[in-house]
């Protein structure tokens, strides 16, 4: 279990923290399992190295955070936003990573992360306009914004997904799982949506295929 008193010393705040770290040269396990951070601010901090194995993340704000080297296995990051944050050598199996935001992140060969999410990051930080992602598992990512002009989607799991604002012109979605998309601002002028699965799926302020606008 995490230690209580770097829990509540990372709950004073990320200055706090920062310093006091930075003069704990001899301390080698920063324990913080299982500790519940949900929806902390925690811009900029250093969790370099930290034990975060199953810590309660969800909805916190991890912009430009150093995670490099945290073990993150099985921790709770849904909605997360890790924008810039640097996860070299960090450990995400088993995380959950439904939602999160994974823009400009630092990611490379030594950062553990399951091959679905990998995608993902490499779709947001590289772009998508005309990629392959046939039968693809994208269900519960944060892809708005994203061009996706183009793409081969067909039969691609895209539930849950979030689509707001994203570029869907002439994309192929034949097939695709849509159920409970937000596609909210999107624009899906000539996309090709035949057989898609729409249960519940949120067009608002979208440019549907025939270039007219949902109400």
């Amino acid at each position: 279990m995490a230690d209580s008193q770097l829990v509540s010393l990372l709950k004073k705040g990320v200055p706090q923290w920062n310093a006091w770290k930075a003069t704990q040269k001899k301390l080698l396990k920063f324990d913080l399992r299982g500790a519940e951070l949900r929806m902390a601010l925690l811009r900029g901090v250093d969790l370099a190295g930290v034990d975060l194995r199953f810590a309660d993340l969800s909805y916190a704000n991890l912009t430009q955070a150093n995670l490099a080297g945290a073990d993150l296995e099985g921790a709770y990051l849904r909605e997360a936003n890790l924008r810039a944050a640097d996860l070299r050598r960090a450990n995400l199996v088993g995380a959950d990573l439904r939602g999160i935001n994974l823009r400009q992140t630092i990611v490379d060969g030594t950062t553990r992360i399951e091959a679905k999410w990998y995608l993902i990051w490499e779709l947001l930080n590289q772009g998508a306009s005309g990629r392959d992602l046939m039968g693809a598992d994208l269900s519960y990512a944060n892809l708005s914004f994203v061009d996706f002009s183009y793409g081969q989607l067909t039969y691609a799991n895209l539930s849950y997904a979030n689509f707001r604002d994203a570029d869907l012109q002439y994309a192929i979605l034949v097939g695709a799982d849509l159920r409970y998309c937000q596609f909210s601002g999107a624009n899906l002028r000539g996309a090709q949506l035949e057989g898609a699965l729409v249960e519940g799926t949120i067009f608002n302020g979208a440019i549907l295929p025939d270039g007219s606008l949902y109400a």
